[in-house]
């Protein structure tokens, strides 16, 4: 009986100090520091980050970047809190998207017949504004790597660096195209029509006057020109796999359908 109340007493301070039911210095809680109470190291980011802080990550990693833009760890772990800071889930965007959990279903030219985007301000779950700033960091951050401007222990032909940054030209391109203003409404949609690619309005929009269009045009081009070219280099260092094929000329459709309107 002693022994059964000694057990009862030990496991619950156990699960009050666990718990975070002591106030003050509970050398029992998990150990979590404040934003900013640490120097900004990759070992203090990678913790803080790994606690969940990721506003802190965020802090830490981008404090080592901008000291020291080569660092591609402090690079790489910048653009994880961020996404993870946003609330962003790849998972959770992929299935709402395509009904499949693998991650190129996505690139899948076979993903939706129809309509690509679901709603114009939350395609898949995602804010639309949320989902360009991811994109934006992305690329500004990942794309030195993988173009060996900066090397260090992440290789340039990573698959998936390679593959992240042809998601975020991939989705730049097509924000570029559906949000032309950048307002966070998107005015147009894909639309695949037995594999054959449109571009139709979405909801009363003013038409952008030529000179405004083509430079959208352009700039639309260039992210999915990007978005294959990262592609092609995961294919490679992957040792292949028909998706990526597919992908390509699923691109390449929409680039050739954009000099046609």
């Amino acid at each position: 009986m002693k022994t059964k109340l000694v057990l009862g007493i030990a496991i619950a301070c156990a699960a009050l100090f666990a718990g975070g039911c002591s106030k003050g210095f509970n050398v029992f809680a998990p150990f979590t520091p404040s934003p900013g109470s640490l120097p900004a190291t990759v070992a203090n980011a990678a913790n803080s980050y790994a606690a969940g802080d990721y506003a802190g990550a965020m802090a830490q990693y981008k404090a080592i970047a901008d000291a020291d833009p080569s660092n591609v760890e402090a690079r790489y772990g910048y653009v994880k809190a961020y996404v993870k800071n946003a609330g962003f889930d790849i998972a959770t965007f992929i299935k709402n998207g395509t009904g499949n959990s693998a991650p190129a279903a996505l690139f899948s030219p076979a993903m939706k017949k129809g309509p690509i985007l679901d709603d114009r301000f939350y395609p898949f779950g995602v804010n639309v504004l949320a989902m360009e700033g991811i994109c934006n960091v992305i690329i500004q951050y990942l794309k030195p790597i993988a173009d060996g401007t900066y090397t260090g222990s992440i290789p340039s032909n990573d698959v998936g660096l390679n593959t992240t940054l042809a998601f975020a030209y991939l989705l730049q391109g097509v924000f570029t195209i559906c949000d032309p203003g950048l307002d966070g409404s998107l005015d147009y949609n894909f639309y695949d029509s037995n594999g054959t690619i449109k571009v139709v309005i979405w909801g009363t929009v003013t038409e952008p006057t030529a000179g405004t269009f083509n430079t959208v045009k352009q700039t639309a081009k260039d992210a999915l020109d990007n978005s294959i070219k990262y592609l092609r280099v995961a294919n490679t260092t992957s040792g292949g796999g028909t998706i990526w094929v597919d992908v390509e000329k699923f691109l390449s459709d929409i680039r050739t359908k954009l000099n046609t309107i």
